[in-house]
């Protein structure tokens, strides 16, 4: 019996240990503010474009098919993203849009 109380309260402190760790140190997750993630998100979009800008320079009518692609994707994804509403979506569309 002693053999399986010794086994039973280390058992007991490995779990405390376990837990206390868990508890003190939780998940060290940088959080973003909205603002900071928007503009994260802004700026992928603006790389996005950049990178059609450059890819179709030469062709015109591919640019314009590419670029009006490209920007009702973008539209359609922060539509439904939570930290924009709708006045920020016109904003950042008319932005990369007016992007040369």
């Amino acid at each position: 019996m002693d053999i399986l109380d010794i086994i039973l309260v280390v058992s007991i402190l490995v779990i405390i240990v376990f837990l206390v760790k868990k508890l003190a140190n939780p998940i060290n997750k940088e959080t973003k503010s909205p603002k900071r993630k928007k503009e994260e998100i802004t700026l992928e979009y603006e790389e996005e474009m950049k990178k059609v800008l450059l890819t179709y320079n030469h062709d015109e009518q591919t640019l314009k098919l590419k670029k009006t692609q490209l920007l009702k994707q973008i539209s359609t994804e922060l539509s439904t993203n939570i930290f924009f509403d709708k006045q920020e979506v016109r904003e950042v569309i008319q932005k990369l849009a007016n992007l040369h």
